[in-house]
């Protein structure tokens, strides 16, 4: 039993059974810190994989929670294995389960930054396709219902942001047999969703619609808006005359934003401002530029964005490559390039944020 869908140009496929019938190019293991592959998922993989993986792994660890680690794939297959770390041995099951609320954080930072990190190292390796197990749903013991959840939130983000095609799947396994589909229907729901605005946006995308976007004050709306907004703009002040624009679609759409119009950077609190209002965006919009590229305090914007999980979407002033230290939190999304000012890539922006609001308020 299978179940398939398509987001832009990649294809996802849920599958029940073993994941070790995967031909993809990568499989994913859940695994501790230690990599000690002691159960569940991770133990079937290491010994399918033998001894050359194990002693890879060896030279790896420790791992942090969230990390991913690569390693040979032995006797599989595949090119490699990742191991998304979803257990810290320094701490007790017990003491993550604690507080339900840090609990939530806990879950969600696991598991989408895990499939961030295993998107960024597919576009590292030059590698395309991808078989996931229910990360954290063994020894990590995260509800299936979250995982489900968090799992198809995570992955329709990264592929709604990139056209590269990427085979994806999803192995699903009741070693039990206690689970059922409706302990499931997350991930159909969410994959659904994705699904069907990817097509939205492809149909819009291919009109031509003109627009006229005009002038907007954007010091008095981002006052007016303080900190009750959906969306954070990562940006150069040298560059506030060419956000304009942008800042526009986002009035025109009753969207709220976020930007730094007076340079808190100058006081003591930044880390109380920025990451506070990074936390409290559903999504960063990164103006890239010369500009900004050279900024590091846009760096840290932007790698505070990766951190808490947040959607991110580049938007190209000019045709600067990114700097460095920004380069690896985004290699694996894609960019839409405004450098030549064209009022339809505003349209695809336009697009783009809506789809990726709707998806995320409607959870």
């Amino acid at each position: 039993m299978e179940r398939k869908y398509k987001i832009n140009n990649s294809e996802i496929k849920i599958c029940f059974g073993d994941i070790l019938k995967t031909k993809t190019e990568v499989i994913v293991s859940s695994d501790d810190s230690l990599l000690s592959r002691g159960g569940g998922i991770s133990k079937c993989i290491s010994i399918a994989a033998g001894e050359s993986l194990q002693q890879d792994a060896k030279k790896k660890i420790p791992a942090s929670l969230g990390d991913v680690i690569v390693t040979t794939a032995g006797n599989l297959p595949q090119k490699f294995v990742f191991h998304a770390i979803t257990i810290d041995k320094n701490h007790t099951n017990g003491q993550i389960l604690e507080n339900k609320e840090k609990n939530n954080e806990v879950y969600q930072f696991i598991i989408k930054h895990s499939i961030r990190e295993c998107f960024k190292l597919l576009a590292a390796h030059n590698i395309h396709s991808i078989a996931f197990p229910a990360i954290g749903a063994g020894a990590a013991r995260i509800p299936y219902e979250k995982v489900a959840q968090l799992m198809s939130e995570a992955i329709s983000e990264v592929l709604l942001a990139t056209n590269k095609h990427y085979e994806v799947e999803i192995y699903l396994y009741d070693r039990l047999g206690r689970m059922t589909v409706l302990d499931f229907l997350s991930f159909f729901e969410y994959f659904s969703y994705a699904s069907r605005y990817s097509l939205e946006i492809k149909k819009r995308e291919s009109q031509n619609i003109s627009n006229d976007y005009s002038e907007t004050n954007i010091i008095d709306d981002a006052k007016e808006n303080n900190m009750i907004h959906q969306v954070f703009i990562s940006y150069s002040r040298k560059d506030t005359e060419n956000i304009k624009p942008i800042c526009s679609i986002l009035n025109d759409l009753n969207i709220k934003y976020w930007l730094d119009v007076n340079g808190v950077y100058s006081g003591e609190n930044y880390k109380d401002v920025i990451c506070d209002a990074i936390k409290k965006a559903i999504l960063v919009i990164f103006i890239s530029s010369k500009n900004s590229n050279a900024s590091n305090n846009v760096a840290k914007e932007i790698s505070l964005a990766d951190k808490f999980g947040k959607t991110i979407i580049p938007i190209l002033l000019d045709k600067t490559p990114y700097a460095p230290r920004i380069n690896y939190d985004l290699s694996s999304i894609d960019s839409i390039d405004y450098s030549d000012r064209d009022n339809n890539v505003l349209d695809k922006l336009r697009l783009t944020i809506q789809a990726k609001l709707v998806m995320v308020q409607d959870k």
